[in-house]
C-alpha cells in the first residue's frame, strides 16, 4: 500500500467491523481500490425490487400499465415510473413483441 502501513489497530470500530466481516486483506484491497470514495451498500430487499422491476419491464407491452399494477400490487403511476426509468437508462422504449437478445430461441 505504498509508504503507508495500515494495521488493524489503526481502524475505527466501524472500519474494524467491515474488516472482520470480509477479512483484513480484503479490507486493504477495498482501501486501495476505493480510497476517498463513497460506497453504497444496498439493503437485501432492494434486490427483490430490482428483480420485480425487470419483470415489469419485460412484461410491458406499451399499454398494460393497469394490468401490471394489479399483478404487482403497485399503482399505475409506479408502473409508469419504473418504465420511464428503464427508458431513461436504455434511451428507448421497449417494443411490444420484441424479443430480447437474451431470450432463448423458441
Amino acid at each position: 500500500m505504498g509508504e503507508w502501513e495500515v494495521r488493524i489497530d489503526d481502524l475505527t470500530d466501524k472500519q474494524r467491523e467491515v474488516a472482520d466481516l470480509i477479512g483484513f486483506d480484503n479490507y486493504l484491497k477495498l482501501i486501495e481500490y476505493y480510497s476517498a470514495d463513497t460506497i453504497y451498500i444496498p439493503k437485501p430487499d432492494s434486490f427483490a425490487r430490482i428483480k420485480r422491476n425487470k419483470a415489469i419491464v419485460a412484461e410491458f407491452n406499451g399499454y398494460n400499465y393497469n394490468e401490471l399494477a394489479k399483478k404487482y400490487g403497485l399503482t399505475s403511476v409506479m408502473i409508469r415510473n419504473i418504465i420511464r426509468e428503464k427508458i431513461r437508462e436504455t434511451g428507448r422504449t421497449p417494443q411490444p413483441e420484441q424479443m430480447s437478445l437474451f431470450d432463448p430461441p423458441e
